[in-house]
Formats: structure tokens, C-alpha cells, sequence
């Protein structure tokens, strides 16, 4: 069902992938090994740990809210009558009866083969 022209494309997607994990693991960077004890949060790294303090003032001042809109009611429309003429739609009452079980054809055996 595959070509194999897609199996190759796969096989090559794989073989890039693993090229590319390989050549991460491999590659040597620099990486400081020193060890620094105690707190991360100290007064050289104040700047970075903590969020500066906003210096700016602000002045909060409450807005007055405007007042509600007046409720004016509209009156509800009267419903229209409705007019069905006579014999329009049978009543309803129930379901149709079920046939009786006379008029259904005895069960049957299926077919010898």
C-alpha cells in the first residue's frame, strides 16, 4: 500500500532526526562548573530576583456612575385568535389499534438446504 518512495522519505526523516540528537549529545559547550553556596536571591542578583518598585504615583479618583436608564414598560401585545376551520385536523386521542394477530401469517421454518 506504501510506496516505497515514501518508505525512503521516512527512513531519511528518521535517519536526520537521530543525526541531529547525536550531534547534540556530542557537542562540548562551556559550561561554568563552579560551585556558589548559599541563597540564590542575594544582593548581587536583587535586580533580577525581584520585580523593580514602581516610583510613579497614582492618584485614584472615583468616577461618578451615571444613573440608570428610566424602565418605561411597553404593554404586551394581545394574542391574535385563531381561527381552524371545521374538520381542518382529526382529533387527536391515541395511536392507531394494532392489527390483530389473525391477519399476520404463521411463522415459518427457514428453508433445508
Amino acid at each position: 500500500m506504501h510506496s516505497p518512495l515514501l518508505k525512503l522519505g521516512g527512513r531519511l526523516w528518521a535517519l536526520l532526526l537521530a543525526l541531529t540528537v547525536l550531534t547534540h549529545a556530542i557537542a562540548p559547550f562551556e559550561a561554568p562548573v563552579t560551585v556558589r553556596h548559599g541563597s540564590a536571591f542575594s544582593a548581587a542578583t536583587v535586580d533580577t530576583a525581584v520585580a523593580p518598585a514602581n516610583r510613579a504615583q497614582i492618584q485614584r479618583v472615583a468616577v461618578p456612575m451615571a444613573p440608570p436608564p428610566p424602565l418605561v414598560l411597553a404593554p404586551e401585545p394581545a394574542a391574535p385568535a385563531l381561527f381552524q376551520p371545521e374538520g381542518f385536523w382529526p382529533p387527536q386521542t391515541a395511536p392507531p389499534a394494532p392489527q390483530p394477530l389473525a391477519l399476520l401469517p404463521a411463522p415459518r421454518a427457514p428453508p433445508l438446504s
